[in-house]
């Protein structure tokens, strides 16, 4: 490089991990050519990493019935209604789990969609 010249600027990109601090110091560093002032050759720039939004899933179920149920009664029902509120779509198989109380017994599920066991 001829004296008082400079070469084109160095475009250096990165992939930003989801694990990564929230503030760090990037430093480079030159070296070689006969340098007769290596106190330069260093340069820092402190860069802020904000938390990111993921498209992830967010999963809710609410479980409601209607009126009363009578002691002996058959068919009495509940109906579970699932959303998802996250900013992605699920992933792979989402699987409801409903623990009855005392007294209850399931005689069938349904609903589209699903399978019930």
């Amino acid at each position: 490089m001829a004296a008082g010249a400079s070469y084109p600027p160095i475009t250096l990109t990165v992939d930003v991990s989801a694990t990564a601090a929230s503030s760090f110091v990037n430093v480079a560093n030159v070296g070689g050519g006969g340098d007769a002032n290596p106190a330069n050759n260093s340069s820092s720039d402190s860069t802020t990493v904000t938390p990111s939004v993921l498209a992830v899933p967010d999963l809710a179920i609410v479980k409601a019935h209607t009126g009363n149920f009578a002691q002996g009664q058959v068919e009495a029902s509940y109906t579970l209604t699932l959303s998802n509120a996250g900013t992605g779509s699920t992933v792979g198989t989402v699987t409801v789990t409903d623990t009855l109380a005392a007294g209850l017994t399931a005689t069938s599920v349904s609903g589209t969609g699903w399978t019930g066991q």
